[in-house]
């Protein structure tokens, strides 16, 4: 099961800690984060090329966006495997220790 969203914090955790237990499922929690000014020039190069839905609103919640991002983003942390991977690199080499950090706690989990 993977679940992207940003969560507030309280009620996130609850949230997807009953429905991870009623799936039986284990949460591995990977936080994707840059720097203010690099996700600023994202959303405005997406506004730009229209490459979202129009009903996103992306242009009149530019500053709604910029607003939130003032506000660091609070982990659930309520997994076996938490991580924060900075994106702030297009083609960054996260990839691969990413995987084989998952794939550990995975190969852990079964023996």
């Amino acid at each position: 099961m993977i679940l992207e969203a940003n969560y507030a914090v309280e009620p996130g955790r609850r949230e997807v800690a009953a429905l991870a237990k009623s799936r039986g499922a284990e949460i591995f929690e990977v936080v994707t984060e840059a720097p203010v000014p690099v996700l600023t020039t994202r959303f405005q190069r997406r506004i730009q090329d229209q490459s979202r839905h129009p009903g996103h609103q992306d242009a009149e919640r530019l500053m709604e966006f910029v607003d939130r991002l003032k506000t660091p983003y609070q982990p659930l942390q309520i997994g076996r495997f938490f991580r924060r991977v900075d994106t702030s690199q297009p083609d960054a080499e996260y990839y691969p220790r990413l995987t084989a950090d998952i794939w550990k706690v995975l190969a852990n989990m079964s023996g």
